[in-house]
């Protein structure tokens, strides 16, 4: 039925239109609505971007490395481990004179000793450290297990300055 042929013979009775045309006259209806949660929308993505910048000027950090804790079992390790939490804050510490490792960098926890940085990760460290870098560290996960490599893994990340001397 074309819309010339609907003009001509006037208004016509709901249950005769077409679907489409039943379904048009309620889009208004259905728009109003839509509109009127459009705002709370808008306001609460203007809050999670609001709140995501907010956290991004106040820890601007980089991730050098995500890396297993080596030498966990020799430490005090097992003696720590209840109070070990995912977040803690680390410890780097240059070790050149190590007998094993002349690149060895250490990792504490609270001033206790926990392992190294892997020998086969801890070059750049190493090299950041030697040259005066300020590195921080944070325990990134802890799990149950028998194997000491997989108990503790922990991430370096590199500070970055702000803008304007903040």
């Amino acid at each position: 039925m074309s819309s010339e042929k609907i003009a001509a013979t006037g208004p016509a009775e709901p249950e005769k239109l077409p679907r489409f045309v039943s379904r048009m006259d309620r889009f208004p209806a259905r728009f109003d609505t839509h509109r009127m949660r459009l705002p709370k929308v808008v306001g609460m993505w203007l809050v999670c971007l609001a709140t995501s910048v907010a956290q991004a000027q106040t820890s601007a950090r980089i991730v050098l490395q995500d890396s297993p804790l080596a030498g966990f079992q020799y430490h005090a390790g097992k003696t720590v481990w209840p109070q070990l939490r995912v977040g803690d804050v680390l410890t780097l510490t240059r070790e050149p004179d190590n007998p094993f490792d002349p690149r060895a960098v250490r990792v504490d926890w609270h001033g206790q000793k926990l392992g190294y940085v892997p020998r086969r990760e801890n070059a750049d460290v190493a090299r950041l450290l030697d040259n005066g870098q300020p590195l921080a560290a944070r325990i990134s996960r802890l799990a149950e297990g028998r194997d000491p490599w997989s108990r503790v893994r922990f991430e370096i990340v590199l500070p970055v300055a702000k803008e304007g001397g903040q």
